[in-house]
């Protein structure tokens, strides 16, 4: 399982946005992915809030490794002006 906050620049909300759509869209149809959830915060609406679910490792590095995922994942951390943020992984066997 993955949590993140990211804190993103207004000018790219609107991009970031439809990178995170590209990315759902591949990711949810991954093999092993179990669920994923975005959202803007409502105190303060340019921080987002992204969870994801695998079914373990094997599934994580499947689906890190098709190529639509990964371009999204470049336009959302690469391209923006991601203004700050925090991921945090959890292992559960």
């Amino acid at each position: 399982m993955a949590y993140a906050r990211y804190r993103v620049h207004p000018g790219d909300k609107q991009r970031f946005a439809e990178a995170i759509n590209l990315y759902r869209a591949h990711a949810e149809a991954a093999a092993g992915n179990l669920y994923f959830h975005f959202s803007w915060c409502k105190v303060d609406t340019n921080i987002c809030i992204l969870s994801e679910g695998w079914t373990g490792e094997a599934a994580i590095d499947l689906q890190l490794g098709i190529e639509p995922i990964q371009n999204a994942l470049n336009t959302m951390i690469e391209c923006l002006r991601i203004t700050g943020g925090r991921t945090t992984f959890f292992m559960v066997y």
